[in-house]
């Protein structure tokens, strides 16, 4: 049976915000680290607490997807908001907040999955009542 479009939109939504939640984790993580051992985080601030709401926001994210998905809309764009803002943050934030360019280029880019996990959950929700394509009906009578 041939998954549609809404489906692979959805799944790939799940996927790009769980893979997100997992980098601001590992991010976070690495920071505090960084901090206990007298080393600059990698980004303006690390912390155990964004650590733990990004993962508990991912583990919701994954128990709502198909669950609720009223729910999964609503923390997609939570999500994709807080990534949006920390994309601007490092776009026009002081060069002097990251030890490197590349630590402020990779913070950018870990922000722009958040941002397309976003995207793709609105859309994959805008689909959810679209009609299936005349020639999917067509096939199916």
């Amino acid at each position: 049976m041939r998954t549609s479009t809404h489906q692979q939109i959805s799944r790939s939504a799940l996927f790009v915000q769980l893979t997100y939640a997992s980098m601001i984790v590992l991010w976070q993580l690495v920071g505090v680290l960084l901090i206990e051992s007298g080393a600059r985080a990698p980004g303006p601030s690390a912390s155990l607490a964004t650590a733990g709401l990004a993962g508990l926001i991912g583990a919701t994210l994954a128990f709502s997807h198909s669950r609720l998905p009223r729910l999964f809309l609503a923390l997609s764009l939570f999500s994709g908001l807080s990534a949006a803002l920390a994309l601007a943050n490092a776009i026009t934030g002081e060069a002097n907040l990251w030890p490197s360019v590349w630590t402020r280029l990779l913070g950018a880019i870990i922000n722009v999955v958040g941002v397309t996990g976003a995207i793709l959950a609105v859309v994959s929700f805008a689909n959810a009542g679209a009609s299936p394509p005349k020639a999917e009906l067509d096939s199916a009578g």
